[in-house]
């Protein structure tokens, strides 16, 4: 097993679906893909909460492998996000958003941390991304997430860090917003002619799709009786797919793509049981176990 650093935001998040609402829960992109990952491999979360912010270990789930080296708490108030979501669960709208003492966040990697294989960029500010990159050895395997906001307003930004990365993952109206192209085919070539190698387009309901210059492999969804909130699925997605690719392959620079492929079946198995519940309240309670017995139903499906 190989370390993940994993840096973004954690928050309270307020929810409402049509099955009801959830206030002040634990969320942000960090805190799903620790969960998710944490049960594959040893994960340093970089973040920063505040005074009011419960123990970590505690909310993130019992049995993961979790070091707070990097986890920062200071005065203040933690992050907070409200959201509401539409009949279809792919669309959402954003009723609060309060920073809280994330406007302070200024992630340190010490230089004899700098050099742990696996690196995750959340959903945070591309110019905090280039940040931590700019502090990390060159040979790791890193992967970057966006938003359609970042792309609005820090559009250079956001390519600067494409041209440093191995992946990228994004949803199909984002990519297609990054790239100012309509047809996939011509935004991946935009993506791939910056630098990174491989892109994963997260399709909600249509599953999620693993490209690089020469191949294509695609999952579904795994089915769940209730889908009660899809808030964190991306994240809990990164955090199973990066997870089982630091567990299976010591050495980021000989990843293959048959194990990128079935590491697609294990993010898809994580973000499966994240939706289950408002929260990470699912997602932190699974077993190893259980992320096994969903990931090879998914991988035989679409095998």
């Amino acid at each position: 097993m190989n370390p993940i650093l994993a840096v973004g935001s954690v928050a309270f998040d307020s929810i409402q679906t049509r099955w009801g609402k959830a206030e002040n829960i634990v969320g942000g992109s960090l805190s799903y893909f620790t969960s998710a990952a944490g049960l594959f491999t040893e994960v340093y979360p970089v973040c920063i909460v505040g005074e009011d912010f419960p123990d970590p270990l505690e909310a993130w789930g019992k049995n993961r492998r979790i070091n707070l080296k990097f986890f920062m708490r200071t005065q203040g108030k933690t992050f907070r996000w409200s959201g509401i979501y539409h009949e279809d669960m792919d669309y959402r709208e954003t009723v609060l958003t309060d920073l809280g003492v994330f406007t302070q966040f200024k992630p340190i990697i010490e230089s004899n941390w700098a050099n742990l294989p696996y690196l995750f960029l959340g959903n945070i500010s591309p110019l905090l991304q280039l940040s931590v990159l700019k502090q990390v050895d060159q040979n790791v395997f890193s992967a970057m997430d966006t938003m359609n906001f970042w792309i609005d307003g820090n559009l250079s930004e956001v390519y600067q860090v494409l041209s440093e990365i191995n992946l990228m993952m994004i949803n199909n109206e984002e990519l297609y917003q990054l790239t100012n192209e309509h047809q996939e085919k011509a935004a991946l070539d935009k993506i791939f002619n910056q630098g990174c190698m491989l892109v994963i387009i997260k399709k909600g309901k249509g599953g999620a799709e693993l490209h690089s210059p020469d191949n294509c492999y695609k999952v579904g969804i795994y089915s769940v009786p209730k889908v009660v909130d899809t808030t964190g699925a991306g994240d809990s997605f990164a955090g199973g797919f990066l997870g089982y690719l630091a567990e299976k392959c010591k050495n980021p620079s000989q990843v293959k793509w048959e194990l990128l492929c079935k590491a697609m079946c294990f993010g898809t198995a994580t973000a499966s049981l994240s939706v289950e519940s408002f929260g990470i309240e699912r997602l932190s309670a699974a077993t190893r176990e259980e992320v096994n017995l969903r990931a090879e139903a998914i991988f035989d499906e679409s095998s």
